[in-house]
């Protein structure tokens, strides 16, 4: 399912370190979970993004990769591309900018020091999601979707939804995490008993 979200929408493939480490961390490292996860992950993936390829009308003298590309990354994280509003946090911020939104290399999107901490971020969650419970794995989800928008940032907060949904489960399912009533209950009773033997 999340490889079927990356095919529709991109951005959950940032998601892939979370529950890679999360599936990898539980139990042996030798159990299959984190195996099919992977392998369902990356086939799908594979499959999907073969077929864009192939049903994909270049121009002459450009590959259909390079197509590809400018559509999708080119579109999102050129200078005037989708996102670069002057009502998000970088357009309200030109100086920070200039520096943090800009590529290393021309032409190489990705090659910026905002996505570059954005990656870096991403690759410890790998080792974050070690032995988490799923309210900790909904929170570190959140966490990852709304740091894209430090790195990506859209107008007016408009992607709030991306990670609103994974932080609200994180945190009122952690409240059913704690002792049930009963163990309250009796610990309550214990502690009763314990300042009546003092007070004797």
């Amino acid at each position: 399912m999340l490889a079927v979200a990356t095919c529709a929408i991109f951005f959950p493939a940032f998601f892939f370190p979370v529950f890679f480490g999360y599936y990898f961390w539980r139990g042996s490292w030798k159990g299959p979970e984190w195996r099919k996860f992977a392998a369902g992950f990356v086939l799908l993936c594979a499959l999907t993004g073969s077929s864009v390829l192939l049903l994909t009308d270049s121009t002459a003298g450009e590959s259909a990769l390079h197509a590809v590309y400018q559509s999708t990354v080119g579109h999102q994280e050129g200078k005037h591309g989708y996102g670069s509003s002057a009502f998000s946090f970088w357009g309200t911020h030109p100086r920070l900018s200039a520096f943090w939104q800009e590529p290393f290399i021309s032409n190489w999107y990705l090659l910026k020091p905002a996505f570059l901490l954005f990656a870096a971020f991403l690759a410890s969650t790998f080792f974050l999601a070690r032995e988490r419970s799923v309210p900790q794995l909904a929170c570190l989800i959140a966490a990852v979707a709304a740091s894209i928008q430090l790195w990506k940032s859209h107008a007016g907060g408009t992607y709030v939804e991306w990670y609103l949904p994974f932080l609200l489960i994180g945190l009122f399912a952690s409240s059913s995490t704690a002792a049930p009533p009963r163990q309250l209950a009796v610990s309550s009773e214990s502690l009763d008993k314990e300042s009546a033997r003092v007070a004797i």
